[in-house]
């Protein structure tokens, strides 16, 4: 009897114990699934966001973008109002993980971040409204393959885990690609290796990867405002460039100052991608050179697998910073103050093809910005960024010798319209004037000579009248 009660005792122990240590499903339950206590292994997170996009499906639109080498889904969790519906007025927002396969923290918190959201939904006001208004893409794994070699206990791999044959003999000569030097931009020029052995190998060719191609062809068949990939470690945000080949970025004093904004949240150090090191071919210069997204990375934690009892720490730091990039997608410059950028046309002409528009910002904030022309058909378009109380002249090729109007706007790149002003925001001019025109114009003088002879002869008449009476 005395012997059940202590088996009896020892299992209420054992069972406590294990709740004491268990973690969320949003970490990973500590299944012996995984080799790294504390975080869960690929298949576990899969099994989450089946569970998100079953229980909540009325805001939630699980895709399958892309396949790995190894046969895994690459999975985008989309979490809107509308998630089966593309809504153009709503912004995206691309939140990305695990890019590097031993970086396992930077898969949990972007999961962590999509649970929050779809759980508060119908209790916190606050985040009711920022998945009402945006359209948020959470891709928790770029790498499955990687991650799950590494979370199996190889913390020391960084890559994916495609063999690379790069002489074509059908002898592999390395094992995996860094998909963070994968991207198409300056594509393998600084700080890459392209030794196939290499951690930093960039690929054979850019896009070369599974993995990079899913998201570069889920960001070009949306319009992403932000993205957010997260990396460990280092308590950092960076934005562009990561290179040191291109020139200063046009929103440089844009990105500065959301990231500023963001570290309030976590109190993470902000700096641009190259002052720690150059390199090319990552997801943030490929995401600011070829779309008019702002892309961020945040380093998380102090160590590539902080414990997992630090976890949920982490995600509280990151969580404000994420949602306050919901805060502003409609509007990014909010970051940089309340005041109107106030952007305007001073003056604008058309000579032979060739149109002269004088642009000015009137603002006390730099702002980069879509100049346009179209007449017909014909269209023109170049990015410009205008220091405070700037004027730039431009001159800008237009042909369409049958239009008599032309038309000239002027906007933020980032659809802040509110910073516009509305009447000065576009200019019509007209050119050539034609004869008929001309003729017109004639015609219009003559009835009106006509009209006020008339006039004039109709009150002599009736002055004349009123005399003789």
């Amino acid at each position: 009897m005395n012997r059940s009660k202590r088996i009896i005792s020892l299992a209420i122990f054992l069972i406590f114990f294990s709740q004491i240590f268990s973690i969320s499903s949003i970490q990973g339950d500590s299944s012996q699934a995984s080799e790294v206590y504390g975080y869960p292994d690929y298949s576990q997170i899969e099994n989450a966001l089946f569970q998100l996009n079953s229980s909540y499906s009325s805001i939630c639109a699980l895709h399958a973008i892309g396949k790995t080498y190894e046969g895994r889904t690459i999975w985008a969790l989309k979490i809107s109002d509308n998630p089966n519906v593309d809504e153009d007025d709503e912004p995206d927002i691309l939140i990305m993980g695990e890019h590097h396969a031993k970086e396992l923290i930077s898969a949990v918190i972007p999961l962590m971040f999509a649970e929050s959201l779809v759980h508060n939904y119908s209790s916190n006001p606050e985040v009711r409204e920022y998945v009402d208004s945006n359209e948020v893409w959470v891709v928790p794994v770029v790498n499955p393959d990687g991650y799950e070699y590494a979370v199996q206990g190889h913390l020391d791999w960084r890559k994916n885990r495609r063999p690379v044959d790069v002489n074509g003999d059908g002898v592999p000569d390395g094992v995996g690609v860094d998909l963070n030097r994968n991207y198409a931009h300056h594509w393998g020029e600084q700080g890459v290796s392209h030794d196939p052995q290499s951690d930093i190998y960039c690929g054979p060719a850019p896009f070369s990867e599974n993995e990079t191609r899913a998201i570069r062809n889920l960001v070009l068949s949306h319009h992403f405002v932000f993205s957010v990939s997260f990396h460990s470690y280092g308590q950092i945000i960076y934005y562009p460039w990561g290179n040191s080949i291109d020139p200063p970025p046009m929103d440089r004093s844009l990105m500065e100052a959301i990231a500023k904004q963001m570290s309030g949240y976590n109190l993470y150090r902000v700096m641009e991608g190259k002052e720690t090191y150059s390199t090319t071919g990552d997801s943030d210069d490929w995401l600011y050179a070829n779309t008019s997204c702002l892309p961020f990375t945040i380093e998380l934690g102090k160590e590539f697998v902080p414990p997992p009892q630090y976890i949920n720490e982490i995600f509280m730091k990151n969580d404000g910073a994420l949602l306050y990039l919901l805060s502003i997608s409609h509007n990014p410059y909010l970051a940089l103050s309340t005041d109107k950028t106030n952007l305007r046309i001073d003056s604008f002409d058309v000579n032979s093809g060739n149109a002269s528009i004088i642009v000015e910002n009137q603002g006390n904030y730099s702002v980069s910005a879509y100049v346009n022309i179209s007449a017909g058909d014909a269209r023109n378009t170049t990015k410009i960024l205008l220091a405070p109380h700037e004027k730039e002249a431009l001159n800008m090729g237009i042909s369409c010798p049958s239009c008599r109007i032309y038309n000239a706007s002027i906007a933020s790149v980032h659809g802040a319209q509110e910073w516009n002003i509305s009447d000065n925001s576009a200019v019509f001019f007209v050119y050539p004037p034609s004869e008929d025109v001309h003729n017109a114009h004639y015609t219009i003088y003559a009835l009106a000579a006509f009209g006020l002879i008339v006039l004039l002869s109709t009150v002599a008449y009736l002055f004349k009248k009123h005399k003789l009476h």
